[in-house]
């Protein structure tokens, strides 16, 4: 089954939010997105608290975050966080440039303007917003595309703002950087996709990337585009998969996660069949103590508590594999995880081989475990342990239920963890700091007048030019397209050649470890410049790329490869056919490449090696026939 799912019998159905952040400074203030600090110049430290909405409800999400109890350092970075990052002073008016850049693309998908923006606010207490929400406005409603199965709806395009960068722990701390806080983003959500396979998702994520880059106006390379991904199957629920940023690899992502509710699909109808029970944790410190070495002894020695389930009926259950590298085992982990436990034990693992086989088998006596029972057990500072394993037991007691609601996040090999519950839907609020912003006719007529082509339609300019659909494709794709049309706009050269250049040769010189994004446009349009104008052979262009990006003057290498003309060739060659008269006399037209290869000695990178070739032909036919 995991080599070739029937998607169509699993029922697969997804769903995707595509986040682009847009090249220009913060949403709701001045700051710089470039990210170019490195050094924080100050920390600050929060807790954030679940609270109850305007209707008297406290969002499931939001609680379950609060209730992990975790402090927060925020980071500040000079010239890229502010006081409205730290939430200490009200947003800024929201950024224009950022909102016309959103109108663009909304207009690209076809999406109905409204006639007011309104910002509101999402709630977010996961630590990555310093106010606990996120600000958000819908600018474009019900736009289309055209999708793998013909058009695809695009319900909503938002323009929202980026949460704060996560950098990992420190001091019993979640730190996140703030310097990424505020950063424009189009989310871009298409409607439900029922029916498409893995494949057939990526390909509309990527070609709603490439709609976005038509724009011309959006940042580029790792982290500045991900995807949410939504993902159930018959008789499963819905999965948020959030912060997927490897979309050549979503295919993967949308494959584990189908595979993933359909085996724990299997798991509760074999669980049905079972008789099956949960008993109430029991404290087994004890019977650890005699550890003398490992995480757990450490834990025992430290003052740590050890808890133990009884799981009846569950043998065998949890070591069962939901999709590659991804045990039932591993989902209870990360429950464990949620409450800062480092996981669980569990007897479907070989507990001997980690030295723990005689404790187990104590603990299984005094616990009355049958061989149709497993034993789990979670080990941990006792403030935590108890809330771990309340968790774990939950997710347990759901097994033989309906599948839980809920986020993951998303790992490199293509699995996933869980996070959260999923959010409810009442988490939307207006943002009373930011007052409606109308949408003119005029501003949207500005716009719609300099709208970019669309992926398809500047495909069919570049085959018109005489490129290969090919290379056109790869263009178009590729995150050199933007100055592709800033260098043809400048100079008169040969479209082919350019294209090649910017895809094929920056990659090779890329992975030869040329700093070849160093090069700025202005040595570009020289360097292309020489070529179409005669003064640089194009077989030089790689070469003289590589020295400009190791720092060498383009002027000073323009001139050493200074090109000749035809009249000076001419005399290069009469020369060496008159020092090689003997060679011609006795090999005659065999004479040619031997001739060939003394000219090039002299005028290699100096005039295109087909215009020498074409030379010396005529020059040895002539002498030959005289």
């Amino acid at each position: 089954m995991h080599l070739s799912p029937d998607y169509d019998k699993m029922g697969l159905r997804c769903g995707i939010e595509i986040h682009q952040r847009l090249d220009t400074h913060k949403l709701f203030c001045g700051c710089s997105s470039r990210l170019e600090e490195e050094t924080p110049v100050l920390g600050v430290v929060r807790k954030l608290r679940a609270v109850a909405g305007e209707l008297g409800e406290v969002d499931r999400a939001a609680l379950h975050e609060y209730l992990r109890d975790r402090r927060f350092l925020y980071e500040v970075f000079e010239g890229e966080t502010c006081l409205v990052e730290l939430d200490e002073e009200p947003p800024l008016p929201l950024n224009e440039e950022a909102l016309d850049i959103g109108l663009e693309a909304s207009l690209l998908f076809s999406a109905t303007i409204p006639d007011e923006v309104h910002v509101m606010r999402k709630t977010v207490v996961d630590g990555s917003n310093t106010g606990g929400f996120q600000r958000t406005c819908v600018i474009g409603l019900g736009g289309v595309m055209d999708g793998p199965r013909g058009k695809l709806g695009i319900p909503t395009i938002c323009l929202e703002e980026e949460a704060a960068g996560i950098g990992g722990s420190r001091d019993g701390s979640v730190v996140y950087k703030l310097d990424r806080l505020g950063i424009p983003l189009v989310e871009v959500a298409t409607d439900l996709m029922e029916g498409y396979t893995p494949e057939e998702v990526q390909e509309v994520a990527l070609a709603i990337g490439m709609m976005l880059r038509m724009t011309g106006k959006v940042q580029r390379g790792i982290g500045t585009i991900r995807q949410d991904v939504n993902v159930s199957i018959e008789g499963g629920s819905r999965v948020e998969i959030k912060g997927f940023q490897e979309i050549g690899r979503l295919a993967d992502l949308v494959k584990n996660e189908a595979l993933r509710q359909s085996a724990l699909l299997e798991i509760r109808e074999e669980l049905a069949s079972r008789e099956t029970g949960i008993s109430g944790p029991i404290d087994a410190t004890e019977y650890f103590e005699g550890l003398k070495k490992g995480f757990l002894a450490k834990i025992v020695k430290g003052g740590g508590r050890v808890l133990a389930v009884r799981l009846g009926g569950f043998s065998g259950i949890l070591g069962r594999e939901l999709c590659p590298g991804r045990t039932f085992g591993r989902e209870l982990a990360d429950h464990a995880r949620a409450h800062g436990i480092g996981g669980i034990i569990h007897t479907d693992e070989d507990v001997d081989s980690m030295g723990l086989g005689g404790y187990f088998g104590n603990l299984r006596k005094t616990m009355d475990a049958s061989p149709g029972d497993a034993l789990a057990i979670v080990a941990g500072p006792a403030g935590r342990v108890k809330l771990a394993m309340e968790a774990v037991i939950r997710r347990l007691e759901l097994a033989g239920g309906e599948l839980p609601e809920e986020t993951r996040e998303p790992n490199p090999d293509g699995t996933t963890n869980y996070k959260r519950p999923l959010p409810g839907s009442d988490r939307m609020y207006p943002e009373t700091d930011i007052p409606p912003i109308p949408i003119t006719v005029e501003r949207l007529e500005r716009i719609r007048g300099s709208l970019p082509e669309k992926p398809e339609e500047k495909r069919e300019r570049l085959v018109g030019s005489g490129m290969s659909g090919d290379l056109a494709d790869q263009l178009v794709r590729d995150a050199n397209l933007p100055l592709y049309e800033e260098i043809s706009g400048e100079v008169d050269v040969d479209p082919t050649l350019l294209a090649n250049t910017l895809v094929n040769t920056f990659r090779n010189l890329r992975r030869s470890g040329v700093d070849i994004d160093s090069v700025s446009g202005e040595d570009l349009i020289e360097l292309f410049g020489a070529v179409a104008g005669g003064k640089l052979v194009k077989e030089e262009l790689e070469t003289v790329l590589g020295e400009v990006a190791g720092g060498k003057n383009l002027e000073a290498i323009l001139k050493e490869r200074e090109t000749i003309g035809k009249e000076d060739l001419r005399a290069i060659v009469e020369a060496i056919l008159d020092e090689r008269g003997n060679l011609v006399e006795e090999r005659g037209e065999r004479s040619f490449g031997p001739i060939m290869g003394e000219v090039m000695k002299q005028v290699r990178g100096k005039i295109d090696g087909k215009v020498v070739g074409d030379v010396v032909r005529e020059m040895l036919g002539e002498r030959l026939s005289g």
